[in-house]
């Protein structure tokens, strides 16, 4: 102020005073150099607090993790962050609203924001892209005091992930109400039927009981599978660290199931490569992993046919470099069923997913028991691929990190145990 105060008595004195009066303009014009040099020294402060404000500002925003959208009064885009320009491509600034968000609904709240600053949230859809990206999207007015206009800042939240979250899990109390409804009409059914008087029937009494078991049976199943489900992704995301006996659990299985194969004219063949390591695991995980997939190889292969379990050691895979420092061990069971089409393929870990529901309940299946080798899997940061050709067979194949042979808690390579056939 007092710079602009002498600038001005400076200016009033040479504009009031005649050209042959005693003031001399130069002194004064000499002055107000001096005024204007300390004023431009000050104003190039002021414009460089004002840019480092604006890297800041600009630090901030690409700093934030929701895309970040700064629109005009036209539905212009000015400015996005790094997570926008990730979101969509290096181009959109500069380019209309319309051209990279479509949907009247949004253009119409921008254009609210912008006219009368109106602040709003919707939800819309990118599609157009290999995978549908659901956008939550929060618009608020963005007044300019430069110029009588409003722009508007968009916040773009990615929700895909928990809106696919939302859907499996209703889908997942959906089909569990209904797999556990079916047997529990069917007991209320039978019970209140006995209970009008057929009970008095040896024969009706005993081929309802035996129904009745079968689907008691049946829901203490699927039970056991939700809790065993619930168990494992609740500490998923804990890599296990324990020494598992691999070979051990592969016997105990084959020795589990031989009287259920047995039944069905199926040959169970375990063949160990020499030398294997331990597993880093959960040995109760690890043994239910095994039995699920030679339960389901017995299950669908074709009478007096033969199911090959194979255990070996295999090159580590990329994916599981920092997972496996010590090397992978491969699970492969191979059945000669009928074969899985290909387009069912991706969907077999799904939870309740059956390629044939008829089928699968009639032998036994829950839905559940490639949903829980997939959670296993991904609990020990293993993979799991599936190769199936029709008529001729599948092939489940799941890899798992080898422990340290050099751990001083090792008893040792493990070796093929006496007496077991390889």
């Amino acid at each position: 102020r007092a710079y602009l105060a002498r600038l001005r008595a400076a200016i009033e004195s040479i504009a009031t005073t005649p050209s042959t009066g005693d003031v001399d303009p130069r002194a004064d014009v000499l002055g107000m150099g001096a005024i204007l040099r300390r004023m431009q020294r000050a104003l190039a402060n002021k414009e460089e607090a004002i840019a480092r404000l604006g890297r800041e500002g600009d630090t901030i925003l690409d700093s934030l993790p929701d895309a970040v959208l700064l629109i005009d009064r036209e539905l212009v885009i000015r400015r996005g962050n790094k997570a926008a320009l990730r979101l969509f491509d290096e181009g959109i600034v500069g380019r209309g609203l319309a051209a990279v968000l479509r949907g009247p609904d949004l253009l119409d709240a921008v254009g609210l924001a912008t006219r009368e600053a109106k602040r709003s949230e919707i939800e819309i859809e990118l599609a157009g892209r290999s995978r549908a990206v659901e956008l939550r999207v929060n618009i608020e007015p963005l007044p300019r005091h430069a110029g009588d206009e409003t722009w508007a800042i968009l916040a773009l939240h990615d929700q895909t992930q928990r809106k696919r979250t939302e859907r499996l899990r209703a889908d997942f109390v959906a089909n569990a109400s209904h797999e556990l409804r079916t047997p529990l009409s069917a007991l209320v059914g039978f019970i209140e039927t006995l209970s009008s008087g057929a009970a008095d029937d040896a024969a009706t009494r005993n081929r309802f009981l035996t129904i009745m078991d079968e689907q008691a049976d049946r829901m203490a199943r699927l039970v056991g599978d939700l809790l065993s489900l619930s168990r494992i992704e609740m500490h998923e995301h804990d890599q296990p660290t324990d020494r598992v006996e691999l070979v051990d659990l592969a016997h105990s299985t084959v020795e589990a199931l031989q009287l259920k194969a047995q039944a069905r004219g199926i040959s169970l063949t375990l063949k160990i490569e020499t030398g294997l390591p331990q597993a880093l695991g959960d040995e109760d995980e690890l043994a239910q992993l095994i039995q699920n997939l030679v339960d389901n190889a017995i299950k669908y292969s074709r009478p007096n046919t033969k199911v090959e379990i194979a255990l070996t050691r295999t090159e580590t895979p990329p994916s599981m470099a920092k997972a496996a420092p010590y090397g992978v061990l491969r699970i492969a069971v191979k059945d000669q069923g009928e074969g899985i089409p290909r387009e069912h393929l991706p969907r077999l870990t799904e939870r309740f997913y059956r390629v044939d529901a008829a089928r699968s309940r009639a032998l036994g299946g829950t839905g559940l028991g490639l949903a829980i080798v997939k959670h296993i899997i991904n609990h020990h940061r293993g993979l799991l691929s599936i190769d199936s050709a029709l008529g001729e067979g599948s092939i489940f194949a799941v890899q798992i990190p080898a422990a340290n042979p050099d751990d001083p808690r090792a008893p040792g390579l493990l070796s093929q145990r006496p007496g077991q056939p390889a």
